[in-house]
């Protein structure tokens, strides 16, 4: 994977939670602002249920999801390996 500058327009966006921290009718205008093409929220502590960020805006929003490997949560879990 080739490593290039910061969020393109036609991307794929992971928002990893506590998105929904003002009124919600401020969420539409917020994430019309953030670049991406697609965007996808996993649900923090001070998100709304799912079906309420879908119609702020989210083209799909999970309390977790796995992705290429990866295992997509708001809540930081601790592993044994160690990077370095």
């Amino acid at each position: 994977m080739e490593c290039r500058d910061p969020i393109q327009p036609e991307d794929t966006v992971y928002h990893l939670g506590d998105f929904a921290m003002g009124k919600p009718s401020e969420w539409p205008g917020v994430l019309r602002q953030l670049y991406g093409a697609r965007k996808i929220l996993i649900i923090g502590s001070h998100d709304r249920d799912p079906q309420r960020m879908l119609e702020g805006g989210f083209d799909e929003a999970h309390h977790r999801l796995e992705w290429s490997g990866w295992l997509l949560q708001h809540k930081p879990m601790r592993t044994q390996q160690r990077l370095l």
